[in-house]
């Protein structure tokens, strides 16, 4: 069975859009930081050594790229865990990977020169105005503003994440790559984030949110995005991501308990069927067999 890279994305994003709902599970004292710091030390580390395991290959220096990454992938840690924190995780989400195809598009034309044409314009519109229904909602006026900036800033760091590392597919392993970027960045948060408390960790439900998040929500997933994102270009992937804030949406009204209004079930149709159309008319590569 051949998967395309398109539904590798968004196979990657169901599971990156629990992490929210995670951490507002997670037990009392958690900050955006600590959350932040553990998942991409936890994560970044065992998805490079599983790398390193499957492509035979010892990571080296990859050049400025690698950093360029490696500083987004940071910075979009605590800004998203803000951002959820202070506008409610499916806000936060949504404004978050809401933001980052328009980055993307942008970024992806300006260093790899990738037509934004009708139809890319067109789906990435439709999109957006199904998420913004998603959670409309909620009341967009009763909104944090500064948690919205967050979510924006994380955006953003998500789309430079996606445009560096792109540029490192063609000529080493994406798997080795994004474990490179993880680790990076676990580094580069590391004099941060021993300032964060981390007494919430010693629990029993502390304990268990930092090895979902690590292994299942950042290192599982990131593997997975690594083959899909090699094949698709900078401005899809990034809207393929919005798969994200929808399952984010949906975990926050089946577990949070948060509102579903009619606007909102519309939003999401709308959401998926934009994103179904740019799954089967993405520009790519093959897929992978399995």
């Amino acid at each position: 069975m051949r998967i395309s890279p398109a539904a590798q994305i968004a196979a990657a994003m169901v599971l990156t859009g629990s992490t929210g709902t995670a951490q507002a599970l997670g037990p009392d004292g958690s900050s955006p930081l600590s959350v932040g710091f553990l998942r991409m030390a936890l994560g970044g580390p065992v998805l490079l050594l599983v790398a390193i395991v499957v492509t035979k290959k010892r990571p080296t220096f990859f050049g400025w790229p690698l950093v360029v990454a490696g500083v987004a992938t940071a910075a979009y840690q605590p800004l998203f865990f803000a951002g959820a924190e202070q506008t409610g995780v499916a806000v936060g989400t949504v404004v978050t990977m809401g933001s980052a195809p328009i980055f993307a598009g942008l970024l992806g034309w300006l260093v790899y020169t990738e037509k934004l044409d009708f139809r890319w314009v067109l789906t990435t519109a439709v999109a957006l105005f199904g998420g913004v229904l998603l959670v409309g909602g909620n009341g967009f006026s009763a909104m944090d503003y500064g948690g919205v900036a967050a979510a924006v800033g994380a955006g953003l760091s998500y789309a430079v994440f996606i445009v560096a590392t792109r540029r490192l597919f063609q000529d080493h392993a994406p798997l080795l790559v994004v474990g490179a970027a993880l680790s990076l960045s676990a580094v580069l948060l590391l004099p941060i984030g021993l300032m964060a408390d981390y007494s919430w960790v010693a629990s029993p439900a502390g304990l268990s949110v930092v090895l979902y998040l690590g292994l299942v929500a950042t290192g599982l997933a990131f593997a997975i995005y690594s083959y899909g994102a090699e094949r698709l270009l900078v401005a899809d992937t990034a809207v393929m991501s919005l798969v994200e804030p929808m399952v984010a949406f949906l975990l926050g009204v089946l577990l949070l308990h948060e509102a579903l209004t009619f606007q909102g079930a519309v939003g999401g149709v709308i959401l998926a069927g934009a994103l179904l159309a740019l799954a089967t008319q993405s520009g790519q590569r093959p897929g992978i067999e399995v």
